[in-house]
């Protein structure tokens, strides 16, 4: 996840995409860095200094976003993207933001709704999906109905109501309607500082 993006850009590049994912909070992102500088030397971090270093891009990319957040329009992608889980949930459909690090984590969310009538399939982005969406690529979200071994007669169906759901919030899914494939949406990356 972020810790790639240091390993490929850079300290500052990686803690700025991780405030600006708007899911850590300021201790979570300190703690993250600083347990890589201790326990692993090959990312060049230096342990003394971790947590003042990290606190203090913490600190400019805080006043970016502020300053750049006041020019946002009044409904960003992430404004419509939260919009169209809150829509999903409410059909059906288990939707989580920033849901587990890998796309192995979808067993674990099938099986914390498997058997509860509400959950007809569920829908999630993970950690790596988000570190990708967040550098500017393309958010994949993954899905599957609430059954065991589901079918592509089984999943089709969730694929649908996602991309339909997804446009009706103003988005632009893409998906050939293959049930095997994720749903990709391309969105500027605009998490408010307030939803955090």
């Amino acid at each position: 996840m972020f810790e790639l993006i240091l390993f490929d850009n850079g300290l500052e590049v990686a803690v700025d995409g991780m405030f600006r994912s708007g899911f850590y909070s300021t201790d979570e992102i300190v703690r993250f860095f600083s347990e890589i500088a201790e326990d692993d030397p090959d990312a060049g971090l230096n342990p003394e200094t971790i947590e003042e270093d990290v606190r203090r891009i913490l600190a400019t990319a805080a006043d970016e976003l502020a300053i750049e957040s006041a020019n946002w329009p009044e409904k960003t992608d992430n404004d419509r993207l939260s919009e169209a889980f809150r829509r999903l949930n409410e059909c059906g459909i288990r939707a989580l933001e920033n849901y587990g690090g890998t796309a192995s984590d979808c067993g674990e969310l099938y099986s914390e709704i498997r058997g509860d009538a509400r959950w007809r399939g569920y829908c999630f982005y993970h950690g790596q999906d988000l570190t990708s969406a967040v550098l500017g690529g393309e958010l994949m979200l993954r899905y599957s109905a609430a059954v065991d071994q589901p079918s592509d007669d089984d999943n089709r169906p969730i694929g649908e109501t996602i991309v339909e759901v997804l446009r009706a919030s103003g988005l632009q899914p893409e998906w050939d309607g293959n049930p095997r494939k994720v749903v990709s949406v391309q969105l500027e990356w605009r998490r408010r500082p307030d939803s955090r």
